[in-house]
Formats: structure tokens, C-alpha cells, sequence
């Protein structure tokens, strides 16, 4: 995922990532890798990137990686 995030960081459009079975250890290296990219606009999670705790309430650095992101379509497996 960082490879990915570095090298086309400005031409990526559509991302997609399948199931990690909700490996935890995962999640923040995703997201900061997900920080980095700048043309994405159709991005497809599988839910552990987005909500992984009891609580009903969007985790910080996905509510930031969602404002920055020019997102036009978002997509949870």
C-alpha cells in the first residue's frame, strides 16, 4: 500500500482494497497510505478501515481522510 501511495499518489483515481479479515494491524498503515493520495475519487473499503470499534461514531483519521479526498463515490465491502 505505501509503494502504491507513492508512486501514483497524483494519477490514482479509483482504489480498491479487498478483505483483510479485519487485521487490525493493518488499518492504520492503510489510512495513512490512503492520507497521501491526492486524485482519488472512488474508493472502495472493506468496513474494518472504516469503523472498527463499538462506538457508532466515524474515527478521526477517516473523517479527515474523507475531507481531503476529492471523493465522488465511496464503497464499503
Amino acid at each position: 500500500m505505501q509503494c502504491i501511495s507513492e508512486k501514483l499518489r497524483h494519477s490514482c483515481k479509483r482504489l480498491a482494497i479487498g478483505c483483510t479479515y479485519g487485521n487490525s494491524e493493518k488499518r492504520l498503515q492503510f489510512l495513512k497510505a490512503m492520507s497521501e493520495m491526492r486524485s482519488v475519487n472512488d474508493l472502495d473499503l472493506p468496513p474494518f478501515v472504516f469503523h472498527l470499534a463499538e462506538i457508532p461514531a466515524v474515527d478521526a483519521v477517516v473523517e479527515k481522510l474523507f475531507r481531503t479526498l476529492p471523493l465522488k463515490s465511496l464503497g464499503l465491502r
